[in-house]
């Protein structure tokens, strides 16, 4: 049996239904529910780990963390310990990215239980040349690093010479929207459709992710798919993801960012590090190398 996302709907309580019948059992992992109420190890526009090692969860409880909840939350810390000993169950973990995986060997599960498997990306088609200009496309909250962005950008004295364009949604979107029409090259789209953003990215030279904490890092292997190399901070999921052979890694700083803004406008930079980030998707992230990834582990469960 292979398990995702077990909460709130089914409970980890299918593995011993699993075992029951002689199965054996893969679970992925996409977020860090296993320790913390909210999955995203953050509270309050900041990272927080206060529940790891509390088998109660009861800081997560204090603060609310389930759906903005204290009863949610209660319930929710209540049916995590009473199916801690369940995932004792699972063959193999397999983690989405090597940060999770990191944080799951904190948990206490050993390193010979899990698995790095990424999510797939879908092949767009061949890369194509950078073209002019940068993109962030997220949402637009503090810790997605928008306005650490648009501090970045002026302090990078790029406004008015090159074009930055910035998409999603969040309760931000009003303020950085005023803070966007008040520079000569910054454009707010708000949300756009997928396919917008995709078209988007053919149009830029390369992708800014400058968050303070990515739990997870599907927006970069997109960008590597159609040949953009990735600006982002060594902050979370995305520090397992981007390195300077693909992009550029900076501190969550203005000055540092605003360093890679610049050298990121240059065309060859721009062309080297998006043709290794093809090549990093060509060997991580297409469907096929996904597909054959997941065929060895379930082998090596049932070998």
């Amino acid at each position: 049996m292979h398990l995702h996302n077990p909460y709130p709907l089914i409970t980890p309580s299918v593995i011993a239904q699993a075992h029951a019948v002689g199965a054996k059992v893969v679970a992925t992992v996409h977020n860090y529910r296993l320790e913390c109420l909210s999955g995203n190890f953050y509270r309050d526009g900041d990272v927080c780990t206060d529940c790891h090692g509390h088998s109660l969860r009861l800081p997560g409880v204090r603060h609310g963390c389930y759906r903005a909840s204290t009863a949610q939350s209660l319930v929710m810390a209540a049916a995590l310990r009473r199916h801690d000993n369940a995932w004792d169950g699972v063959h193999t973990f397999i983690a989405v990215s090597e940060f999770v995986a990191e944080r799951l060997r904190l948990a206490g599960i050993s390193a010979e239980r899990i698995q790095v498997k990424p999510n797939a990306t879908p092949d767009t088609g061949p890369a194509t040349p950078p073209g002019h200009g940068l993109l962030f496309a997220g949402r637009f909250t503090d810790d997605k690093g928008i306005g650490l962005l648009l501090d970045a950008w002026t302090h990078s004295e790029l406004d008015g010479d090159v074009p930055l364009v910035v998409v999603g949604d969040g309760p931000q979107v009003a303020a950085i929207g005023r803070r966007a029409r008040s520079m000569r090259s910054v454009e707010c789209l708000g949300t756009v459709a997928s396919h917008q953003v995709a078209e988007l990215r053919q149009r830029t030279a390369a992708c800014v992710m400058p968050s303070l904490w990515w739990e997870t890092h599907s927006s970069a292997p997109e960008s590597f798919a159609v040949g953009r190399a990735v600006i982002a901070t060594r902050n979370g999921a995305l520090a397992h993801v981007v390195d300077d052979e693909v992009g550029w890694t900076v501190e969550a700083t203005v000055e540092s960012l605003a360093t890679a803004l610049r050298s990121a406008t240059d065309l060859h930079e721009a062309t080297r590090r998006g043709t290794a980030a093809r090549a990093r998707y060509d060997l991580l992230y297409r469907p096929n190398v996904v597909r054959d990834r997941l065929l060895a582990i379930y082998n090596s469960v049932l070998g």
